[in-house]
């Protein structure tokens, strides 16, 4: 299907949708997870986007996600705390939605992830 034709798309574990976002919400966040990918020196675990499907690979994108939240909590640099948070929190809710154990949060950070992917989780349609 063309990239115009697509409405949304589905990130999933094999068949498991995890979330089906628009289109171009789907874009931008394979765009920064390419760009964030770089900057902590691990894959994504997130792969192209394939007749309206984005297949994750759930080891790849725990691992992936734990060091950006890891990254988050180590910097006191406030620019890339702030480009970090959002995607971070959309991250945390796909890795609980793979059912990841083992996301490293600092205590006094936890509290801010729980309420951050809590409130991102209302907003992430599974499909």
């Amino acid at each position: 299907m063309s990239e115009v034709g697509r409405l949304s798309v589905y990130f999933q574990v094999a068949d498991e949708v995890l979330w089906n976002p628009s289109n171009s919400v789907a874009t931008v966040f394979l765009g920064q997870a390419a760009v964030l990918s770089r900057f902590v020196g691990l894959g994504s675990g997130l792969g192209d986007i394939v007749e309206d499907e984005c297949q994750v690979d759930p080891r790849e994108f725990v691992a992936f996600t734990n060091e950006l939240v890891k990254t988050y909590q180590e910097t006191n640099n406030m620019a890339p705390m702030a480009l970090l948070k959002g995607f971070a929190s959309v991250a945390l809710v796909l890795a609980d939605r793979i059912g990841a154990e083992g996301v490293s949060m600092d205590p006094e950070y936890a509290g801010m992830w729980r309420a951050e992917r809590e409130r991102q989780a209302r907003s992430m349609p599974r499909g």
